[in-house]
């Protein structure tokens, strides 16, 4: 037993250190000697995870909880998995049971919160991560957490105390948005100074509101993160990269389909439908042959501004994760303006255009939107027309939307974001 508790000590240590590779191999080594701990067949799918296996990190965790049904964290860690790759359905019934069985388990509650924030089921996150403060009132995660939910209801006030409680990366931008919506310009110039010293300015969201607030207060605030991302717009051909491959595109278009994901409620989208989940959690080899595609364009687009003198080039995240998701849209349909608060930088790869189709569906830029006050001050628009196999790259920092899509057949687009890794 000795022997069995310092090898587990080991793998353990593996885990906590990302060594995910290391813990593989150990936990694979284990469990051939000692093939009954469910911890260690715990650490071994968590090590397929994070390793992007995720086909069998599910099928290691369904063995487990069938092995050990009266195990919470077994049902929550699988739970994750499903919600990562777009299955809130499966996810919401796993934490469910988990909650049953251990009703003071944080992680399955907060899991639970999350899913129905993702589904829109709002008032339904807020009570989650209420449970949770009741008997954790410094919990990091839930305070942020239900901020997040407190700012999509629009409840702005309390979403700026919570912010306040919390020390997610996040926390100090999204509060400031909620300043500059619902206080008046001298309390917002203070909060920006404030957070200039503590160097806090040097993300998307900060910057989409300071180039907001230039225009609406007439003032010449400093941009750290993108000034003037209109101009650090760039469109490619996708058919001229070396990965391109029709076959995938199709397999790509179908993939709501193929891999069973759920649909995200979208209040931004107008007559169409949008996966929820992250679709490069799905390793399947069309998926993989379109990371790979998009990561080239992605370096040629870094390289094409390297000397640009801009933020988000010269402070680009030293490790980051590829988010996607489809947006499909029916005709009439249009998506409303919105930035990507937690990107870098951001992309589509327009999958399906109706060839018949008007200029409705193209994709316009500018520096207004989410409902901010304008005080009656006009923003400039760059419009761009969309085009089967054409790739559009942006700092996540800047509004888009698209105008009312025209045509007998969906416009199918593939949406994208580096997201940082802190």
């Amino acid at each position: 037993m000795e022997v069995e508790k310092n090898r587990i000590d080991e793998i353990i240590n593996l885990y906590k250190n990302n060594n995910f590779q290391e813990l593989n191999k150990a936990c694979k080594k284990f469990l051939s000697e000692f093939p009954n701990n469910p911890l260690a067949w715990n650490l071994y799918a968590l090590s397929y995870k994070h390793l992007g296996d995720i086909a069998m990190a599910i099928k290691i965790y369904e063995n487990l909880i069938s092995e050990n049904p009266q195990t919470p964290t077994l049902m929550t860690n699988l739970a994750n998995i499903y919600s990562d790759i777009g299955k809130q359905i499966d996810a919401e019934k796993l934490y469910k049971k988990a909650i049953r069985l251990d009703p003071k388990s944080i992680n399955a509650i907060n899991g639970l919160g999350m899913v129905y924030q993702i589904m829109g089921r709002l008032e339904e996150s807020i009570k989650c991560f209420n449970d949770i403060l009741s008997f954790d009132i410094n919990n990091n995660y839930a305070n942020f957490n239900l901020a997040e939910s407190y700012r999509k209801t629009g409840k702005y006030d309390e979403a700026i105390d919570c912010y306040s409680k919390t020390e997610n990366p996040l926390s100090k931008s999204h509060m400031l948005e909620c300043i500059y919506r619902v206080k008046d310009k001298k309390y917002f110039i203070n909060q920006l100074k404030l957070l200039d010293k503590e160097n806090e300015l040097i993300n998307p969201l900060m910057s989409c509101i300071i180039s907001h607030a230039s225009i609406r207060y007439e003032e010449n605030f400093d941009n750290p993160f993108c000034k003037d991302p209109i101009n650090y717009i760039k469109v490619s051909d996708i058919a001229e990269n070396e990965h391109y491959d029709i076959d995938v595109i199709n397999e790509i278009i179908d993939i709501q389909k193929t891999e069973a994901i759920d649909e995200k409620p979208q209040p931004l989208l107008d007559g169409g439908k949008q996966t929820s989940g992250n679709l490069f959690k799905i390793k399947n080899h069309s998926i993989q042959k379109i990371e790979l595609l998009i990561m080239k364009e992605i370096e040629s687009y870094r390289k094409f501004y390297e000397s640009s003198g801009q933020g988000f080039i010269l402070n680009w995240p030293a490790k980051y994760e590829l988010l996607g998701w489809i947006v499909d849209i029916n005709e009439g349909g249009k998506l409303k303006p919105h930035m990507h608060k937690q990107g870098w930088l951001s992309g589509s790869i327009y999958l399906k255009v109706a060839k018949d189709k008007t200029d409705g569906g193209n994709i316009l830029f500018t520096l207004d939107g989410a409902g901010y006050p304008r005080d009656g001050k006009e923003f400039d628009t760059k419009e761009i027309i969309v085009k089967e196999n054409k790739m559009i790259l942006f700092p996540s920092s800047i509004f888009h939307y698209t105008t009312a899509f025209q045509g007998k057949e969906n416009r199918v687009t593939l949406a994208f974001d580096i997201k940082p890794i802190n």
